[in-house]
C-alpha cells in the first residue's frame, strides 16, 4: 500500500520513490541534478515536475496511490480534541467558537450584549461604527459552501511557515480573525494567549495529479536547499464533509512564540490510540 506522505522530506522522497518505482537514492540524485533554471511558483509545477518523471519513463498520470496525508492547521484550547472529535466543517463549528470566545471577554459584555454582536454581523443591519471589512469576510465565510472546510495542506512545512500571501492557519483561524476584528475587545491577542498552534495530520483516498505534481516540487525545492513558494501551496477542501475520528493519524503541538521566517519546533506528537510521545524535527 502506497501513501503520498509529505509529513517531511524523507517521507515524501520514500512514497515518492515507491510509487516511481525506483530506490528513494535514485530519485534523490534526480533531485539533485535537475536544472530548473528561473522557474518559479506555478511554474515550477506544470514544467519541472513532469520533467521529472520523464527521466524516469513515467507520466503524472501513471502514479497510484492508495490515499495520501494531509495536514491541517488550527489554533485551538485543546488540540488533543481532533483525536476525539476528528475536525468539523465550519457550520458545525460556528456555535462552540462563539461560546468559547465570550469566556474571554463575559467580564466587559453581558451574553444579551454578545448576542446582539453576533445578530448584527450576522444578519444586519450594521451600525455606522461597525468593521464592513471584518463583517464582509465573515459573511463569506459562514455562506459559501467551499469555505466550510476542512482544509488541509499537502505539504506539512506549508503550515508551518506559510508561503508569501497565504493565512498562518497557526497564528490565529480566519474565522476567529474576523470575529475578533468585529468585536473588538482585544479578542484576538486574548484568544492566542489561551490556546495552543497545532497541525492535525489525517488521511483521505483522494489522490490526484495535482497531490503528485506538488510534492515533486517540495522534493525538487527541499532537496537543493530552495525556499518553498506558491508551488508547494496545494489546500484542498472537504466542502463542508468532517474528518471523522479514525483518520485522524496525529496532532503535533507546535512551540509557540515564533516569527514566521524561523523554524517552528514541533514540542509534541499525539497520535491516535497510542502514548503521546515527545518528537524531533
Amino acid at each position: 500500500m502506497t501513501i503520498l506522505d509529505c509529513d517531511t522530506f524523507d517521507t515524501a522522497l520514500t512514497s515518492l520513490a515507491s510509487a516511481i518505482g525506483v530506490p528513494a537514492p535514485a530519485l534523490l540524485q534526480v533531485l539533485r541534478g535537475h536544472d530548473s533554471g528561473l522557474r518559479t511558483g506555478y511554474d515550477r509545477v506544470e514544467h519541472d515536475a513532469p520533467m521529472l518523471l520523464h527521466s524516469f519513463g513515467v507520466e503524472l498520470r501513471d502514479l497510484r496511490f492508495d490515499g495520501a496525508y494531509y495536514f491541517h492547521g488550527s489554533r485551538v484550547m485543546q488540540p488533543t480534541s481532533f483525536l476525539r472529535d476528528g475536525i468539523l466543517p465550519l457550520d458545525a463549528m460556528l456555535d462552540q467558537i462563539w461560546a468559547s470566545l465570550y469566556k474571554l471577554c463575559a467580564a466587559e459584555i453581558s451574553p444579551q450584549q454578545w448576542l446582539t454582536l453576533r445578530r448584527r454581523l450576522e444578519e444586519g443591519p450594521l451600525e455606522p461604527n461597525d468593521n464592513q471589512h471584518w463583517a464582509r469576510l465573515y459573511r463569506h465565510k459562514v455562506t459559501a459552501r467551499v469555505d466550510q472546510g476542512p482544509f488541509g495542506s499537502v505539504i506539512r512545512d506549508m503550515v508551518i511557515l506559510p508561503a508569501e500571501g497565504h493565512h498562518d492557519y497557526l497564528d490565529i483561524p480566519e474565522i476567529v480573525r474576523d470575529i475578533a476584528g468585529f468585536a473588538g475587545l482585544d479578542l484576538d491577542t486574548r484568544f492566542r494567549a489561551s490556546t495552543t498552534s497545532c497541525v492535525v495530520k489525517f488521511r483521505d483516498d483522494r489522490v490526484d495529479e495535482g497531490h503528485v505534481a506538488v510534492a515533486l516540487t517540495y522534493l525538487l525545492a527541499s532537496a537543493r536547499n530552495e525556499p518553498l513558494d506558491q508551488g508547494c501551496a496545494y489546500y484542498p477542501t472537504r466542502a463542508g464533509t468532517a474528518v471523522p475520528s479514525h483518520d485522524i493519524v496525529a496532532v503535533d503541538e507546535i512551540g509557540p512564540g515564533h516569527l514566521l521566517g524561523t523554524h517552528r519546533a514541533t514540542i509534541y506528537r499525539h497520535q491516535q490510540q497510542s502514548i503521546d510521545s515527545p518528537v524531533q524535527f
